[in-house]
């Protein structure tokens, strides 16, 4: 899906970054020994790729984060939608956020899980 994110640029004028979501599985998942969260950060054609590995979400889970900026400041708050609530089976996703044409400079990205107030992850980016 693609979004567009209103950005206050530093001449005081408005810009909208784009990005895109995706939520494939995990690889090798084991319920019994749910892999360990981590986010990364991730250049790649030109776009950057957040990603956080092994979060666990209902089976029919959709990934719809919140994403506010603020200048280099970029949060990204995990939700899922689901018809069935979650009360069918939960399994393992790698959520990832893909910012697209970001223009250079330094970024702060922290990622939220839903119903938490401190970050899970809070990484400092250089984009070439």
């Amino acid at each position: 899906m693609l979004r567009l994110l209103p950005i206050l640029g530093l001449a005081a004028c408005t810009k909208a970054l784009t990005y895109t979501t995706d939520a494939p599985g995990c690889t090798d998942y084991d319920p019994a020994d749910p892999p360990e969260s981590t986010v990364a950060a991730e250049q790649i054609d030109g776009d950057l790729h957040i990603t956080r590995d092994g979060s666990t979400a209902p089976c029919d889970g959709e990934f719809e984060p919140e994403v506010s900026q603020d200048g280099g400041t970029i949060e990204i708050y995990e939700h899922w939608l689901s018809e069935a609530g979650g009360e069918t089976c939960e399994t393992c996703f790698v959520p990832t956020v893909i910012f697209t044409d970001v223009a250079r400079g330094s970024y702060t990205i922290s990622w939220y899980i839903e119903g938490v107030d401190v970050p899970l992850d809070t990484l400092t980016v250089d984009v070439d």
